[in-house]
């Protein structure tokens, strides 16, 4: 689905930012384009004591699979930017890492107990600060950023009757019913590292139709933004960031690798 927007939004990065680190990589995927055909789990141990284990890997697969009933999550060669946002529940590109930290990928499953399946994150963010001695503090800081808000002389979404909550995307259409805005950043944030400020001053949901050509890049795409009354500007805004730093307490890391057989079965 992103690989429709990711191009707009490359474009977008250059035309409103003119910063280059603000861009998408060529390399940037979705999970589910990432999650490779086959991935290896045979040296993640199936029953790992208390239900945790994580380890330093030594790939770079890329790789994270949870089911949602269990809660039961298993990474796989996970770079440690990711593996703290999903711990934290926040965006990679919000994660400020250390230069000892940019080249660390993690292996691990967790396995909350019975019941207990909202628990896999909480469970995450103690091993990174229990068996590494990792631990993240959040921080206000002042960033260029892109600003979502009211074109001038707009007149404002109606509100919707409906609570789907639904978006789809498409090559040069994105089609939304009973959305908010905050799917919609979330959408958008999924293909650049760059915070997306929400000033658009519509807290409800909205049924809306944006239509542009791929081929003409980001202003196309500005330009659907305004059909809906809405712009992106890039301006300084205070945002929360995540620093990690070392604790240098730690513990024992859960480096035991199964034995023949009984890891993870894909």
């Amino acid at each position: 689905m992103n690989a429709a927007l990711r191009p707009t939004l490359r474009g977008l990065a250059v035309g409103c930012l003119g910063l280059a680190v603000w861009l998408a990589c060529d390399s940037a995927q979705t999970p589910d384009e990432t999650e490779p055909a086959r991935v290896s789990l045979d040296h993640i141990p199936a029953n790992p004591p208390g239900g945790r284990w994580m380890a330093q890997s030594d790939n770079a697969a890329d790789f994270v699979r949870r089911f949602e009933q269990s809660g039961e999550t298993i990474l796989v060669g996970v770079p440690l930017a990711r593996v703290i946002a999903l711990a934290h529940d926040i965006h990679p590109g919000d994660v400020v890492l250390p230069p000892w930290g940019r080249e660390i990928a993690l292996d691990a499953i967790v396995k909350p107990p019975r019941g207990e399946a909202d628990r896999s994150f909480e469970i995450l963010r103690e091993m990174l600060r229990e068996d590494f001695g990792w631990v993240v503090a959040r921080r206000e800081v002042a960033l260029r950023a892109m600003v979502l808000e009211p074109a001038p002389g707009s007149v404002p979404l109606e509100p919707s009757r409906s609570e789907e909550g639904f978006l789809e995307l498409k090559s040069g259409r994105l089609t939304a019913r009973g959305a908010t805005i905050a799917q919609l950043i979330e959408l958008l944030r999924r293909d650049v590292e760059s915070p997306i400020v929400d000033e658009s001053r519509l807290p409800g949901r909205y049924d809306f139709v944006l239509q542009w050509d791929p081929g003409k890049g980001a202003y196309a795409f500005l330009q659907a933004l305004a059909d809906i009354g809405l712009r992106m500007e890039a301006r300084v805004r205070k945002v929360d960031r995540y620093f990690v730093a070392s604790t240098g307490r730690v513990g024992a890391a859960r480096e035991a690798r199964p034995e023949n057989g009984e890891g993870v079965k894909p």
